[in-house]
């Protein structure tokens, strides 16, 4: 399944990580802009499982994806207005990727019996709806880098990316991976190939 990661070319060295030692960062849920993120209700669980569950979520960490490489809000969100770049990665179905589900409320949609990790998987398998623009899909892995199970395939440049952010990006990039050029028509981003 292709993939976008939007990354800021303002810590170049983040771009840099990716396309060089081709390794994606996995964050802590607190470590997102959401300040949302990990949210439950503890009346579902009770205090002690309330305590087991918030050690489970700090135990996952999280690569957020976006099905769309050309979504004007990402590219303003997450590639710093249009002066950073969207990779495209293949990643691997059998993976442990997971799709967000969008609702009004972070629901915990399993019973006593299950494990608190897959509790916590849950819960950060969850956004209020109000993100839903992002098509977001998730690694969650238990690394800070994770390094196996998917591949760069193509790098789209922002249409502000600077020319020398272009020309370094180039530079690191194996041949085997395309480079694409976006620009901004009337109300929309389009991607020219």
């Amino acid at each position: 399944m292709k993939l976008y990661k939007y990354k800021s070319c303002s810590n170049f060295e983040f771009v840099a990580d990716i396309l060089i030692n081709n390794q994606l960062y996995a964050s802590h849920f607190e470590e997102l802009n959401d300040p949302m993120e990990g949210d439950f209700d503890s009346s579902y669980t009770g205090d002690s499982y309330a305590k087991q569950l918030k050690t489970a979520l700090d135990e996952v960490r999280i690569c957020s994806l976006s099905k769309q490489k050309d979504n004007p809000i990402l590219w303003a969100h997450y590639a710093d207005g249009f002066k950073g770049v969207c990779i495209e990665i293949e990643v691997k179905e059998s993976f442990s990727l997971r799709k967000i589900n969008y609702a009004p409320f972070n629901p915990i949609p399993f019973d006593q019996e299950d494990s608190v990790y897959d509790w916590a998987v849950a819960i950060l398998s969850s956004k209020y709806e109000e993100w839903e623009y992002e098509n977001e899909y998730r690694i969650l892995h238990n690394e800070k880098h994770i390094t196996k199970g998917f591949k760069i395939t193509g790098i789209y440049l922002g249409a502000r990316t600077s020319d020398t952010n272009k020309i370094l990006i180039k530079k690191l990039l194996p041949n085997n991976v395309n480079i694409y050029e976006t620009f901004v028509e009337y109300n929309q981003v389009k991607v020219k190939l």
